[in-house]
């Protein structure tokens, strides 16, 4: 069982999970770590088992950078019962997706009499869905979720900076709290009262920020988040880990049958509707999912409806399960396997998204 003087940390990057005990006390440490492979569907699982081997209810989840949106706004002073409203109108032209009320929130760092300077983050939604059907799933209680390089601003470790995090709670435009729902579409006012299924929260503290006039910085799918600093963390500790000590390593509930490995599995979407960006969406959406052999390009013609499947006979019909759970918000269809001399093992047509 973790007390305050230790936290159990969940480090996500694009396909990989690092699971970190930090210890607080004497001294903040990394004192255990495992790495496991991760996606969308297998997240519960590893939840569970994370309960259960941790013997604990509770986690923190630090996002690699790539899968969180951090930006950086300017806006004129305004009354605090409309602020939040104003906000999420600017966000709509700086981040591609579409949030709900609750899926993001701010920080204000700095005002004057002229303006304010706001930090907002947000992760990436498919992201932030799925680490909330996982703790309902598992029952886990998710305490705060926060990115790479904003725990790094408390240590040079980002582990140990989410594990030193204090400020959890406190007034809207004072701590950053993110509260995904079990229902995304409620909508409910930041100053209403409401009850919570889950609470996941984030707050940092901002000791230095540099910022000029209306400047947006969004720093969004970065790819270079080293998980060196974990590695360097366990080779420096001096006393022993944590309990559990001597387990086997964690590996995500399997199915009937073994995951297949996404990254070796190369993947052409063409954009089959003529709307500038769909197939750019979905490319982006299976690289957060493990898929790393993705390019994108456009259809022959236009006005397709479905999305279209096509596979090589060779691969496991696992893989087009996995395709089609990802993209619940289309008409996926399965189409006839693909010729031996195509270059790719997956190609994917895009229809029209549903509402």
């Amino acid at each position: 069982m973790f007390h305050d003087s230790s936290k159990l940390i969940v480090f996500l990057t694009r396909g990989a999970a690092h699971i970190a005990t930090v210890r607080l006390h004497p001294k903040p440490t990394v004192v255990h770590t495992k790495r496991v492979s991760w996606n969308a569907l297998t997240l519960p699982g590893l939840f569970q088992q994370i309960k259960i081997k941790y013997n604990t209810s509770s986690l923190r989840v630090l996002l690699g950078d790539e899968l969180s949106y951090i930006v950086t706004l300017t806006i004129p002073p305004l009354p605090l019962s409309t602020e939040r409203s104003y906000i999420q109108k600017q966000l709509t032209s700086v981040i591609p997706e579409t949030l709900g009320f609750n899926d993001w929130d701010y920080k204000v760092a700095s005002v004057t009499k002229q303006q304010k300077t706001v930090l907002v983050f947000t992760p990436v939604q498919s992201v932030l869905n799925v680490i909330t059907k996982s703790a309902l799933q598992s029952a886990m209680t998710v305490e705060a979720i926060e990115p790479q390089s904003i725990a790094a601003k408390r240590n040079v470790n980002p582990l140990i900076g989410l594990a030193m995090k204090k400020d959890i709670k406190g007034a809207d435009e004072e701590v950053l709290n993110v509260t995904p729902f079990l229902h995304k579409t409620d909508t409910v006012s930041p100053k209403q009262p409401f009850h919570w299924k889950l609470f996941l929260s984030l707050t940092i503290g901002v000791t230095s920020l540099v910022l000029t006039g209306s400047t947006v910085a969004l720093l969004m799918y970065m790819h270079n988040t080293p998980p060196s600093v974990i590695q360097e963390e366990v080779k420096e500790q001096t006393t022993p880990p944590l309990e559990p000590t001597q387990e086997e390593e964690l590996t995500p509930e399997p199915t009937q049958e073994e995951e297949p490995d996404l990254s070796e599995i190369s993947v052409l979407i063409l954009n089959g509707t003529g709307i500038p960006g769909s197939s750019k969406a979905i490319k982006d959406l299976l690289e957060e999912n493990g898929f790393m052999k993705v390019d994108a390009g456009n259809a022959d013609s236009f006005g397709f409806t479905k999305t279209e499947v096509s596979l090589h006979s060779s691969l496991s019909p696992r893989i087009y399960e996995i395709i089609a759970s990802l993209l619940s918000n289309y008409d996926v269809v399965q189409k006839d396997p693909l010729t031996s001399d195509f270059n790719y093992d997956v190609l994917i047509t895009v229809g029209t998204k549903q509402e």
